[in-house]
Parts: C-alpha cells; structure tokens; sequence
C-alpha cells in the first residue's frame, strides 16, 4: 500500500500498525505486534471496524481497488469506507468483512 500524507487511509493505516491515536505522520510505520487494537486505547465501535477491516486486508494482502472490485463498488467508496472521519454505516464495513470471509459482531458492556 503506498499512503501519503493526506491520504485518510494512512490514518487508519497508523493506528493498525503503530497503536498509535491520531495525529497522523506516516513516516515511522512498525510491523504489526499482533496486540489487540484496544490494548492502549478506547476507540469508539465504527473506528474499531474501521481498523479491524484494514488489519483484515493487509492479513489477506487485499488492497483498496481489490477490495472494490470484489464488492462492486467504486475506489471512491472504499476509501470512504476505511476514512475514520467518515461516518460510514456498519452494514458497509459487515458487508466488506464478508467478501474476505470474516464475520463482525458487536458486543456491549456495562459502563464502568
């Protein structure tokens, strides 16, 4: 995946990678650890998707327009998709993680 500064997908790309909240730079991106996104910090449920989708992508080696092609759609779209900025509906991103064969599924916990 090739990201550039003003690229919304860098973002999401830091936050999977790096554990790291915003703001974004992508010039100190750090292999995977394989720690749960939530280990460092709280993100509310559509991030969390949004993230989780992006590490289910880069699991799979399946890229933005890969991605697209296999749910009909266009570039534009998934990068709406994957922008954390965007308010997208969980049917999309439930919709993306079926066509790389995963399941999402929401849990929710008493308030602390």
């Amino acid at each position: 995946f090739i990201h550039t500064r003003n690229d919304p997908f860098a973002k999401v790309h830091r936050i999977a990678v790096t554990h790291d909240p915003p703001p974004m730079t992508v010039n100190h991106f750090q292999a995977d650890s394989g720690i749960p996104f939530d280990s460092f910090f709280r993100h509310d449920a559509l991030t969390s998707a949004k993230v989780e989708l992006y590490r289910a992508m880069r699991a799979d080696g399946v890229g933005k327009a890969a991605l697209g092609r296999m749910l009909g759609v266009a570039l534009p779209q998934i990068d709406r998709l994957l922008d954390l900025r965007h308010a997208s509906r969980l049917d999309a991103i439930e919709r993306a993680f079926g066509v790389l064969g995963r399941s999402m599924t929401i849990s929710v916990k008493t308030a602390a």
